[in-house]
């Protein structure tokens, strides 16, 4: 096996650094953007597991709107 491949860390560390800009500036259709749409995709946050596209977005639109001014 091999570990530490250059390419493969560029690939995640891009995405890690996308997944964190939309975080913090609260860019919902690029969080989106970033999960795969298909119901056995699985989020595991802080205080919620979900399960599904569906269940994803739905707790991303939720969290955005209580964010908006």
């Amino acid at each position: 096996m091999e570990i530490d491949l250059p390419d493969v860390i560029a690939e995640v560390s891009e995405a890690f650094e996308r997944y964190e800009q939309a975080r913090v500036s609260n860019d919902v259709a690029e969080l989106d953007s970033l999960f795969r749409d298909d119901p056995r995709t699985v989020r595991y946050g802080g205080t919620e597991s979900l399960c599904g596209y569906g269940e994803i977005t739905a707790f991303r639109a939720a969290v955005g709107a209580s964010l908006s001014p």
